[in-house]
């Protein structure tokens, strides 16, 4: 039997740990793949607690062969709490001792094995399996945002898991929702003349053109800057994420399953509280259709109380919806 092991701090998970275990993975053709969120980790402080990490890793490795979330740092270990790689080997070891175990870790983290807790020990234990070191960051993640803005950005992407399970989407599906849920804010805390550059440069193709009304609005520049970055500095190339990012403040027609979750994952993350928010928490898991038209709806009366200006694409998805909703309603009676 075969186990690949990858452990991390996960704060949060990212695309680059992702494509590292499914690269490693490749190689190994392993029985099953034990991601392991770290608990208190000796070299690197985690700033979200161990439930909320281990919510996210389900969330971001769903589409890993044989994957398995694994608690068996959560209580600590002998080394006084501290959660060593060489006593969770040990751990593994005593409970699969028949099985060859391979530890996934990032080229940095191999150059610096040496300064590890028994590194010998580690070798013995384990094949060790290197893989490149990847553009994304945890920390550049958190390092956009401030603490409320990452608290809500990783909220987001937990609820992108659960509505990605409610409704069935395939694992690669539901790991491209939580990759989108976790960066849809990459760029909302951005200067303004830094979003303004990147909203008037417009560079993001026919599809996702910037409607002459979002130019107008602060608030929606960064949904095209964070696809942008995305894009361009984390180099995700999935159009599907792309677009989950680029639409979850306007919403359109026709949007995607991964779309439609980020787009209101967003609306009803924990730390929404308005009543629009708490309607929309209960039709999420009921019919996502008629959450997403109820969101449209309530967003174009917010605009327009305000004398706004409301974007082409939130109009499109309005009619679109609005379409659907009327549909489902007549099949009812």
């Amino acid at each position: 039997m075969k186990i690949a092991i990858f452990g991390g701090g996960f704060d949060p998970p990212h695309l680059g740990h992702i494509n590292l275990v499914k690269s490693a993975c490749a190689n190994i053709n392993p029985d099953k793949t034990l991601i392991v969120p770290t608990g208190n980790a000796p070299h690197k402080k985690t700033f979200t607690p161990y439930e909320t990490r281990f919510k996210l890793a389900q969330a971001a490795f769903i589409d890993c062969p044989n994957y398995e979330i694994s608690d068996i740092e959560n209580s600590g270990n002998s080394s006084g709490g501290i959660s060593y790689t060489v006593d969770t080997l040990r751990k593994l070891k005593g409970e699969y001792p028949s099985a060859e175990l391979f530890l996934i870790v990032g080229s940095d983290q191999y150059e610096s094995l040496g300064q590890w807790k028994s590194p010998e020990e580690i070798r013995r234990l384990c094949t060790i399996v290197p893989g490149p070191r990847d553009a994304f960051s945890s920390s550049g993640i958190r390092g956009t945002m401030k603490r409320k803005r990452y608290t809500h950005s990783i909220n987001v992407a937990i609820i992108c898991g659960e509505l990605s399970k409610k409704w069935g989407l395939s694992p690669l599906m539901s790991q491209n929702a939580y990759v989108a849920g976790i960066l849809h804010d990459v760029m909302k805390e951005c200067p303004d003349e830094v979003l303004r550059g990147i909203v008037c440069g417009n560079n993001l193709g026919e599809e996702r053109k910037v409607d002459i009304a979002e130019t107008h609005e602060r608030k929606l520049w960064h949904a095209v800057a964070g696809a942008v970055y995305a894009r361009d500095t984390l180099g995700v190339s999935e159009p599907e994420v792309l677009n989950a990012i680029r639409f979850h403040t306007v919403g359109r027609a026709g949007m995607s399953d991964v779309e439609k979750i980020v787009y209101i994952a967003d609306k009803i993350s924990p730390d929404r509280r308005s009543d629009t928010s708490q309607e929309l928490r209960r039709l999420a898991f009921e019919d996502i259709d008629l959450a997403v038209y109820t969101a449209i709806k309530a967003g174009i009366k917010k605009v327009l109380k305000k004398d706004g200006r409301v974007p082409q694409y939130t109009m499109d998805g309005y009619n679109y919806y609005n379409n659907k909703a009327i549909t489902v309603k007549k099949e009812c009676t």
